[in-house]
This record gives C-alpha cells, sequence and structure tokens, in this order.
C-alpha cells in the first residue's frame, strides 16, 4: 500500500507528466472528439459528376501525364486503381500521343494543405481531381470527378488511391 501511495504522489508532482486528471471527463471529451474527427476525416469518399457512355471495357490505356497538377502520387494511384479493373496503362507526356493508344485518360488534381489530426506539421492532401476517358480522335467516352461533398469533408485525410479509386471504377463501368 505505500508503495501505492509513494508512486501516485510522484506521479502527481512530476512536471509535465501526470496519471490523474483533474477534469477527467473533460479529459475524456476532447480525447472522444479528437477520435471522431480523425475518423471522419478517413472516411469513404465518392466520384461525382459522371458521364459514362456505354461501351466496351478497354484493355489497356495510355494516361497523359499533366505537369500543370502538383501531385506526384496520382499517376501511380491511377494505374494500380486500372489494374484492379483488368486494364493495362502506360504513361506519356503530355503532347506524345502514340498511334497505339486508342483510348486516353487525361486528368487534373489539385491539392491543399492542412495540418491532420494528431499531426504538428503542414501536409498537402488531393483536393479534388477530375478523370476523363478520351478516344484518340478526342471523343469523350467518360468523365468523372472527386470533390469533397460535405462540410465536414469526409475522407480529406484518405490516401490519394482511396480518393481516386471510386472515380476510377466510375469511368470504367459508369456506376458511382
Amino acid at each position: 500500500m505505500r508503495t501505492l501511495l509513494a508512486l501516485l504522489t510522484t506521479a502527481c508532482a512530476a512536471q509535465g507528466c501526470a496519471l490523474v486528471s483533474p477534469a477527467p471527463t473533460l479529459e475524456l471529451l476532447k480525447a472522444t472528439g479528437t477520435a471522431a474527427s480523425y475518423m471522419l476525416s478517413r472516411g469513404p469518399t465518392a466520384a461525382t459528376q459522371t458521364i459514362y457512355h456505354a461501351r466496351p471495357v478497354p484493355r489497356s490505356l495510355c494516361i497523359e501525364i499533366n505537369r500543370e497538377s502538383p501531385t506526384g502520387d496520382v499517376v501511380p494511384a491511377l494505374q494500380a486503381e486500372l489494374q484492379r479493373h483488368g486494364i493495362d496503362s502506360r504513361v506519356y507526356d503530355s503532347g506524345t500521343p502514340p498511334a497505339a493508344c486508342p483510348v486516353w485518360l487525361r486528368y487534373t488534381a489539385f491539392i491543399e494543405w492542412d495540418v491532420p489530426p494528431f499531426g504538428n506539421e503542414y501536409r498537402a492532401y488531393l483536393s479534388r481531381a477530375t478523370l476523363t476517358l478520351h478516344t484518340a480522335e478526342g471523343r469523350v467516352l467518360a468523365s468523372s470527378a472527386y470533390e469533397p461533398t460535405s462540410v465536414y469533408e469526409i475522407g480529406r485525410w484518405s490516401t490519394t488511391r482511396e480518393k481516386l479509386a471510386p472515380v476510377v471504377t466510375a469511368i470504367v463501368t459508369g456506376v458511382e
């Protein structure tokens, strides 16, 4: 018993570290709010503004790199999601269309900076993106977008791949 009393006295007297909070209910509310905020920010995302013209799913397509979009993880995320749908992809620089590409995927992506929950430094995240499938002649086959859909920005801190997955599914299958 003396050991427990000594341990509690030492813990309460220690600077910057306490096992017992003077307001445990307040601490519990703060922790619950932070956890809820984190879960909302990592929540599911959805495709919006989908336009889809029925056609056979392409076996392969070319992705045109958009040098105006400052996100480095968009193309790998697109390729991974296309592969999940059984579509091979090749990446080409803007303005260099090879004749062997009957279907093109073009994208725009925008980033914003903010501090994530439980973080202390600013980090970039994908805030909006639009994907469009074109024929080599320029005819639009499908288009869809990722945009935050609520004031709570559910999914803000999800990975780029998690954000783009429903958009890729929408342009490939037409289902949002």
